[in-house]
Order: structure tokens, then sequence, then C-alpha cells
């Protein structure tokens, strides 16, 4: 099957969060206002957002990163992020035969470091947008997927 196909097939559906809400994939033709795509915003709007990036490694390799809004709690929205991107390891795990695939701990990641990772994927990147639902409030969180298609490892975070 392709690499592609069995990565947007891995992206996460909703789910609990704790005692913290839920996370809900935003419906089709939804954006958060701070725009379009992830990979479409300016450096400076991407400026005001955290980026935190997983690496995944094993038998299938490339970037799950998430981008949620700078003011929000850190250490909360990387547990979101981390929990995204497990789940993202073991689907994709399951959709490529039963591949072995880690994740790595959490690394921030500056916004010109994420531009220039961007570079030549357009075609074979992958994003979702999520809202955390807590109480009334929907707060947008980003993922995207950079898969390493090379599968040598060239996706450097």
């Amino acid at each position: 099957m392709n690499m592609t196909k069995n990565v947007q097939e891995a992206l996460p559906e909703g789910f609990a969060f704790y005692s913290l809400g839920n996370l809900e994939v935003a419906p089709a033709g939804v954006r958060p206002e701070a725009g379009p795509e992830l990979a479409e915003l300016s450096e400076e709007a991407l400026g005001e957002l955290a980026l935190v990036a997983f690496r995944y490694s094993g038998d299938a390799r490339g970037v799950v990163i998430t981008a949620f809004d700078r003011g929000l709690d850190l250490s909360i929205y990387t547990e979101l992020g981390n929990i995204l991107a497990s789940r993202f390891a073991d689907r994709l795990a399951a959709l490529e035969d039963g591949v072995g695939i880690s994740i790595s701990p959490p690394i921030e990641l500056p916004p010109e470091r994420f531009a220039k990772m961007l570079k030549g994927t357009s075609q074979r990147r992958v994003e979702r947008i999520y809202h955390h639902i807590a109480g009334q409030s929907r707060i947008p969180v980003r993922m995207v997927v950079l898969p390493d298609i090379s599968r040598k490892g060239a996706l450097h975070v």
C-alpha cells in the first residue's frame, strides 16, 4: 500500500483527554483563526505557535509535529501531542503489516527549523486539525506528519 495513504489513514481520531476534555477532529473545511494549513503560514504566524516534534523511527520514519497557541500550557499540550504521535505510530504500524515504530521524546521546534523541514514535502505532507474541547472552549491543535519516504532518515529535527 502507498506510504502516504497509510500515513493519512493512520492519523488518530478523537479521544478523551484525561479529565481535561475531549479531542475531536475538526470538521472538513474548518480552519483555525490562524489561517490556512500549517505549512502555508508565514514564519511570523508560526512564531505565535508552539511547535513540538516527535520523530518516529524503525521500519517507517518521519516526523510528527503538533502546533498550538504559544499562550497555552506547554506541558499539557506537549502531552496531547505525545498521545497523538503515539496513536499515529500504533496505527501506522498496524497498516504497514505490524512493522516496528517508536516515537522520540518531544522536541520543541523553532519556527525557522519547521519552515526548512517543509521544503519539498508538499506531496507527502499530511495535516489534520483537531479541537480540544474544554468546557465551552474549542482550542485548535494542528498535527502535520512528514514521512521520510526515502527511509534513509533524511528528515532531521
